[in-house]
């Protein structure tokens, strides 16, 4: 299954232009509907491509992969703090309080308006996400 909401890419590869769909939304990605690996392999062949633009599916165009770095790094930081917990059975409820994405929130932006956004559009579902995978 696609990472999310069954999105498209298409690529452009003359002109070295990669369009997302919601795969990449900036400022702040969005969790819902997501499968944590196959996100993180779906941002890695994006990244494989070389392109000279990404048009994410909502936010500005993009000349590099930073972006896309922090994003992984992140679902990857997701993984592996929820993971481990899921393993050893313990209860969501329990896994949403112990688990801390504090420095990830930042990798997104410094405003107190996009750190709620992130953790409440991302986070929070993407926990539930990496729970059941």
């Amino acid at each position: 299954m696609s990472p999310v909401f069954a999105d498209a890419v298409a690529w452009l590869p003359r002109q070295k232009i990669v369009v997302s769909g919601d795969i990449v939304v900036s400022p702040m990605p969005f969790g819902f509907g997501s499968y944590p690996s196959d996100w993180v392999a779906t941002l890695g062949k994006i990244k494989a491509l070389g392109f000279a633009t990404l048009v994410p599916g909502h936010g500005l165009p993009m000349t590099d992969a930073v972006y896309l770095d922090h994003l992984i790094g992140s679902i990857r930081d997701l993984e592996g703090q929820v993971g481990p917990l899921a393993k050893a059975g313990m209860p969501l409820d329990e896994v949403r309080k112990k688990v801390d994405f504090s420095k990830s929130i930042a990798l997104f932006g410094e405003s107190p308006r996009i750190r709620a956004n992130v953790q409440v559009l991302f986070f929070d579902p993407m926990i539930s996400n990496a729970y059941k995978e």
